[in-house]
């Protein structure tokens, strides 16, 4: 990596969380990540520190996801593509070049600017000074095939195809249109609360509940309500959108009481 610029990934092997970040001088950027006195200055801005910290260097991976021209202006672009499609944990900001606590010079604003601009382009402009690496082309590739594509298996009628088509044009939508596109695809998710008290549970399901069928005896679980998407579950357990994403995943219940799926329980 002497001399080489691009794209690179800390993964926690413990947890499945990982950090994203970009490099004009790799080797450069290692050096630092792994020098324990440079760490600790920076554990207060930088997440992956904490948890480099926390973890220890053998918990992790560090992975190349791409060398790219050494240009800071296509290094952003490219960190970005990365952010948006793997959602990494640990980049408290979603904005590639940005960094809780720290001051942008002018320069930079432009150029994360150009970089959010540039995320809208073309295909063709987004290949420049792109060169995957085997692993990366395998990593997309897996991303987005069989069951981890949302429109796998799917056969849409025309009032969905229409609504789709909405959305590729760009079409500004009302917030009942998006509802109906996201259910349309597939997207509703359940929110239950578990319950470990009898007599909590008796008189949920005497109250509250109009049936017994929302209640499974067996795992004491309720259901609270259906939603239109993760980021509407959000709203309600007041929470991020990645928080949401991260628990859904692994699913583990939030807060040891709340489970998210796509699922309904039986």
């Amino acid at each position: 990596n002497r001399g080489k610029s691009g794209i690179y990934r800390f993964y926690n092997k413990i947890n499945d969380n990982f950090y994203i970040g970009s490099s004009k001088n790799l080797s450069n950027r290692f050096r630092q990540y792994f020098n324990l006195s440079y760490i600790y200055q920076v554990k207060n801005q930088l997440s992956i520190s904490r948890a480099l910290i926390k973890y220890g260097y053998d918990n992790f991976r560090l992975e190349i996801l791409e060398y790219c021209e050494n240009s800071k202006s296509i290094l952003l672009n490219r960190e970005q593509y990365y952010i948006d499609l793997l959602n990494p944990i640990y980049n408290i900001e979603k904005i590639a070049g940005s960094s809780a606590g720290r001051v942008l010079s002018e320069e930079t604003k432009l150029l994360i600017s150009k970089s959010l601009r540039k995320r809208y382009s073309d295909h063709k402009s987004s290949q420049i000074g792109r060169k995957h690496t085997t692993e990366t082309k395998d990593l997309m590739s897996l991303s987005k095939k069989g069951i981890n594509n949302p429109l796998y298996g799917k056969n849409h009628n025309d009032k969905t195809k229409t609504l789709m088509s909405k959305l590729k044009r760009g079409t500004k939508l009302r917030e009942d249109t998006k509802i109906l596109i996201s259910r349309a695809l597939g997207s509703e998710t359940y929110l239950y609360k578990y319950i470990t008290d009898k007599e909590d549970l008796s008189y949920l399901t005497n109250t509250t509940l109009k049936t017994n069928e929302d209640v499974n005896d067996f795992t004491k679980f309720i259901l609270i309500n259906k939603f239109p998407s993760l980021i509407e579950v959000g709203k309600i357990l007041k929470i991020s959108h990645s928080t949401v994403s991260r628990y859904f995943k692994s699913g583990k219940l939030y807060q040891g009481v709340y489970k998210i799926t796509k699922i309904p329980l039986k």
